[in-house]
């Protein structure tokens, strides 16, 4: 068997991304019980193509040419990837401090690339002034039907899971596992079987952690990171997540770059899935997981570092409408 990181999205195609036990890495040698859920082996590299995917090819039916989104990468990509597909134009805002591979892939993709402080400020503005869709998933209720494709794939590979740890931003893709398992996992008593949820966060991500667990953020937390952008937004997905999961909110948690840089150099893996590995590592080795069998989701791969700079940037109104008019012409 190849080791990890070495298959690919046509290794599996078209079947659904398959589950890898995590003995197949190093960090966690001993630990059979442990099972990946390899969203990195979709057709993009992450589980966003399962709300991207649908949508694009919905809006290409109503007729529409043009898409806005702010990604931090992995959104950005895969609306590139089938923008172009469907011959929809796709105008990707990253953050000028975000992660440069990333935003290489998607040039590469044929996303129309532009870098801002304010990505998701400028997504909006673009889809006020010129009426073009803003692919933001947090503010669609489609979204969370389209992710419980992901948590339908779980219970029947892995029926019998007692954990599921998964990276969490805005919530959506764990709200719809989360719902996925009210409508199937039902036994022949007719309960429902919803296994634990743990949450990683991390940066101007980590919401969750800061609205009900503060006491858990690094020192300094609140200087570098005052909190997401959209927080109101996120307080009723939280909400949300806390009427489908419980109380027990000792399932969120906080994870420091240097706790993420650590698990990338021991594997080739994106930032996101290390935080879910480390978060994994923590609590098997707390013994809190102790024959639980526990799923992982592995979402969004380790793109080659490469030395890149966006050929377009905001920081005008007048900087926007230009820019605009540049995305018509391509």
């Amino acid at each position: 068997m190849r080791e990890f990181g070495t298959y690919t999205y046509r290794d599996f195609a078209p079947l659904s991304t398959p589950f890898m036990p995590a003995t197949l890495l190093e960090p966690l040698p001993s630990h059979p019980n442990i099972l990946l859920k390899r969203e990195d082996l979709s057709e993009t590299g992450s589980h966003k193509w399962r709300y991207l995917k649908p949508r694009l090819e919905q809006l290409k039916k109503e007729g529409v040419t043009q898409v806005v989104i702010s990604t931090s990468g992995n959104a950005g990509i895969t609306a590139s990837h089938y923008g172009k597909k469907l011959g929809i134009k796709v105008l990707c805002l990253v953050s000028e401090h975000g992660e440069m591979d990333k935003a290489a892939a998607i040039e590469q993709e044929g996303g129309f690339l532009v870098a801002t402080s304010h990505p998701i400020h400028w997504a909006k503005y673009f889809s006020r002034k010129y009426g073009i869709h803003n692919l933001r998933g947090s503010e669609d209720p489609d979204a969370i039907e389209h992710y419980k494709t992901l948590g339908k794939e779980i219970i029947e590979q892995a029926p019998d899971a007692n954990a599921v740890v998964n990276f969490c931003s805005s919530g959506i893709s764990t709200l719809g596992i989360l719902r996925s398992y009210e409508e199937w996992a039902i036994d022949e008593n007719n309960a429902t079987h919803i296994p634990r949820f743990i949450l990683a966060q991390n940066g101007r991500g980590a919401g969750l952690v800061h609205l009900l667990k503060t006491e858990e953020l690094p020192n300094g937390y609140e200087n570098e990171h005052p909190g997401p952008p959209d927080l109101p937004l996120r307080v009723g997905l939280y909400r949300e997540l806390c009427r489908l999961i419980g109380n027990d909110w000792r399932d969120a948690y906080y994870v420091t770059n240097d706790q993420i840089d650590d698990m990338q150099t021991r594997f080739f893996t994106a930032r996101e899935s290390a935080a879910s590995l480390f978060i994994a590592k923590y609590l098997l080795r707390k013994g809190t997981l102790e024959g639980e069998k526990v799923v992982v989701i592995i979402s969004g791969k380790a793109w080659t570092p490469v030395d890149f700079r966006p050929n377009h940037s905001i920081e005008s109104i007048q900087d926007a409408d230009n820019i605009y008019r540049t995305f018509c012409t391509i």
